[in-house]
């Protein structure tokens, strides 16, 4: 899961329509949400969902943390429209970037607290 610096090789992988775009990441790295498109980060090295990651609502933002550093922000992601966040997946199994249970803006995802405090309550986007 580490190049040879010891660093994850991660990578976020969107895909708009028909077109899949592979992002390297300089963690921590800060990326507007598109509209109507999916997305999961990959440990390009074994070619998964890295086993520690973690994602939390920041106000609008997606944030993503992989062995408790943060690792990604999608801005905007609570307020995209058809947006989707994939956070398992298993390429090298043949189940495709986008594949489990998304996570979506009206999914309910823990807020982090400005101390990112581990007893946040979860939140939603409201009522339906």
């Amino acid at each position: 899961m580490n190049d040879q610096t010891g660093q994850p090789s991660l990578t976020l992988v969107q895909r708009i329509g028909g077109a899949i775009r592979w992002i390297p990441l300089d963690p921590p790295q800060r990326i507007p949400a598109a509209e109507r498109a999916d997305y999961t980060l990959i440990d390009q090295d074994e070619f998964e969902a890295p086993d520690t990651l973690r994602a939390e609502r920041r106000g609008e933002d997606l944030v993503v943390e992989v062995d408790n550093a943060e690792v990604l922000v999608l801005e905007g992601f609570f307020a995209a429209e058809d947006v989707t966040f994939y956070p398992t997946t298993n390429i090298a199994a043949g189940a495709g970037p986008f594949s489990g249970s998304p996570l979506t803006p009206s999914s309910n995802v823990r807020a982090a607290s400005p101390a990112r405090q581990p007893e946040a309550e979860p939140v939603g986007a409201g009522p339906d």
